[in-house]
């Protein structure tokens, strides 16, 4: 595997190679699919290894370097590995990778920025996820400390920022969930405030929060301070929410001239959360629905796992997972899917 790690001192991001691929290849028109093709449920993802296999093989269907991008990790957290996502006795050496690393809340800033530096391939995230919310209510230079470490790592992006009514912290809170809400929607907005006026893309948690989420984009039209670009995280909504993402994305945003013909909004889909996780008939055929929804030129793999030894298997794992719910070759779902990420990393720089 092809990370360049050369272990480079000083601002990670700013080492950061963010290599954009030419515009060869995989093209189509990124319209969405009205009609959902018949994933057969019967028939499981192919393996890890089995993906591995295929982009260490010498025949690229013309793809002079494969390369793979994963929007999403917390790699820098170390935690308890996961052998579903191990690698062996295959050489990826000719397969370039690059990873987002994302932090969850001030606390791990710093190993975030740290992690970042190990690798010419690794970017970082910074921002508070809407779980760990509770440790900066009793700081009020949070968003001011955010916005220092921003400016001072350029290429940084802003995340893992978010909403999610099942937080431990949410269903716990002394004054009731709506009022724990309305605190996680505060702090939400004040991040992608901060991420429009640095013009920096964002990584979003949304989870049972689809309405409140979309009170917040409208009132970033209106303001004027949307960000560049919005990842939707290991996406858990339906092919109804992404084709109201996408219709208000042209309606309201592209009729404002409020932006650019770049894409808003992007969905990133993980074996880790939108498979693994998700184990009922039922909810696996509304994530594949989901996912033929997403235009092609919207769609991007994320491993999502907690240690740095499952990056890279992780996102094999959600390329394996995301061709098997569209029934596409995997290699063209890697490229595609690595030329989205870039081009959404390199959104607003």
């Amino acid at each position: 595997m092809n990370t360049d790690s050369s272990n480079k001192k000083g601002c990670p991001c700013c080492s950061f190679d963010l290599f954009l691929p030419s515009s060869e290849g995989g093209q189509d028109s990124g319209q969405r699919e009205d009609k959902f093709q018949d994933t057969a449920l019967d028939d499981l993802p192919l393996s890890v290894a089995e993906v591995a296999a295929q982009l260490a093989s010498p025949e690229s269907s013309g793809i002079v370097l494969p390369i793979i991008v994963d929007t999403h990790c917390h790699a820098q957290l170390m935690r308890d590995r996961d052998d579903a996502y191990a690698i062996t006795d295959i050489d990826l050496n000719n397969v370039r990778f690059q990873s987002l690393a994302c932090s969850v809340e001030p606390a791990d800033f710093n190993a975030t920025l740290e992690y970042a530096s190990t690798s010419t391939s690794i970017l970082p995230a910074l921002g508070v996820h809407p779980w760990y919310v509770e440790s900066i209510l009793s700081n009020e230079k949070w968003i001011d400390e955010l916005e220092h470490l921003l400016l001072i790592h350029p290429k940084a992006i802003v995340g893992e920022i978010g909403l999610c009514k099942i937080a431990k912290w949410v269903r716990s809170y002394p004054e009731g969930k709506s009022a724990a809400m309305d605190i996680q929607r505060r702090i939400f907005k004040q991040q992608m405030e901060l991420a429009a006026k640095l013009n920096r893309p964002v990584t979003v948690h949304c989870v049972d929060a689809h309405g409140i989420f979309l009170s917040v984009i409208k009132e970033l039209v209106e303001s004027s301070t949307l960000p560049p670009a919005i990842g939707m995280h290991s996406f858990t909504g339906t092919a109804h929410h992404v084709k109201q993402l996408l219709d208000f994305e042209r309606q309201a945003v592209r009729a404002s001239e409020v932006r650019n013909q770049e894409p808003l909004f992007y969905f990133g889909f993980s074996h880790a959360v939108n498979y693994a996780m998700c184990s009922s008939e039922k909810s696996r055929r509304r994530g594949c629905e989901a996912i033929q929804a997403v235009p092609i030129d919207r769609l991007m793999v994320e491993s999502d796992v907690h240690h740095s030894d499952d990056v890279l298997g992780g996102t094999i794992g959600a390329i394996s997972y995301v061709s098997w719910a569209r029934q596409a070759a995997v290699k063209e779902i890697a490229d595609r899917t690595a030329r989205n990420g870039l081009n959404f990393l390199a959104c607003g720089g």
